[in-house]
């Protein structure tokens, strides 16, 4: 998932179904659940579409809920603001107003990110992120402009910036 976005997605659209929020038997996924929230953002694909389940959907919370509802379509324009095949990935895509910001570490330790929130001109930024408890999530406001970001191994996280 962190060498895609270098390769095969750098030059066009590609055919890729991202985001499960769902247990599935027999399936370890090792990834958290604000990675898989995150893949709409990094991977760009001709037709967004979502791969979840109304169970999986059940137990997210509203917050969670409300960014999908409102995610858009399309984009406007797109920023690789860090990252290194294979290991991370840290992309900016516009969609109208609103910046999306989303990041993915595929290592097994945590990796910190530095990200200058004033480039994109935001009057608001609120951050989804991996929560304590193992598929969780964590939402806050982010009033730092240049601020350093955690993520969990194979963790994420979404920043939607609003003008």
């Amino acid at each position: 998932a962190t060498t895609i976005p270098f390769t095969r997605n750098i030059f066009d659209p590609m055919d890729f179904t991202p985001m499960n929020l769902s247990v599935i038997p027999k399936i370890k996924r090792k990834t958290t659940h604000a990675f898989e929230l995150a893949l709409p953002v990094i991977f760009q694909s001709g037709v967004q579409h979502l791969a979840e389940s109304p169970d999986g959907m059940a137990t997210v919370p509203a917050y969670v809920k409300s960014y999908l509802q409102n995610f858009p379509s399309s984009w406007d324009d797109t920023k690789l603001i860090d990252g290194y095949p294979g290991k991370f990935v840290v992309m900016a895509r516009k969609a109208g107003s609103k910046w999306y910001i989303a990041g993915i570490n595929g290592e097994g330790n945590g990796k910190t990110v530095q990200i200058d929130l004033s480039k994109f001109n935001g009057k608001k930024a609120t951050m989804i992120t991996d929560g304590e408890a193992d598929f969780s999530f964590s939402q806050k406001e982010i009033r730092s402009k240049n601020q350093a970001f955690n993520m969990k191994a194979f963790g994420g996280f979404v920043i939607v910036v609003e003008q």
